[in-house]
């Protein structure tokens, strides 16, 4: 198994107002057309979505997405659809990659849900 991580820089002024994420915006950018083939991407077993509101930086957050997948392929195609792609939104640039491999003993041992079977979406 395989753990993609993806971060990204998002403005602050398309997110939200005084610093914080606005999540009903979040929720019209996210709609079911733009979740599901995300939850349909082939070998996917889960993904986590967060959301940096950095007090560092006065102009960006920064997002990030968590993946679990099943092989090294489908990560590696997720993370070049990420580099290619994100930057060609104008609200998000500096995007970043890293797959790793996952330990899974040790992960099970601390009870990450690494066994659960890929694409379960609510959208299938």
């Amino acid at each position: 198994m395989y753990m993609l991580e993806i971060t990204f820089k998002v403005l602050k002024s398309v997110m939200g107002k005084e610093g914080k994420v606005n999540t009903e915006l979040l929720d019209e950018l996210f709609s079911e057309e733009i979740i599901k083939p995300i939850a349909d991407w082939p070998g996917l077993k889960w993904k986590v979505w967060g959301m940096d509101e950095n007090e560092n930086d006065q102009d960006n957050f920064i997002g990030a997405g968590f993946y679990l997948f099943e092989n090294e392929k489908d990560a590696r195609e997720r993370a070049n659809y990420a580099k290619k792609n994100y930057p060609l939104n104008p609200a998000m640039s500096q995007v970043e990659t890293r797959i790793y491999s996952v330990l899974e003993n040790y992960s099970r041992a601390c009870r990450a849900p690494i066994d659960t079977p890929a694409n379960p979406s609510k959208y299938n």
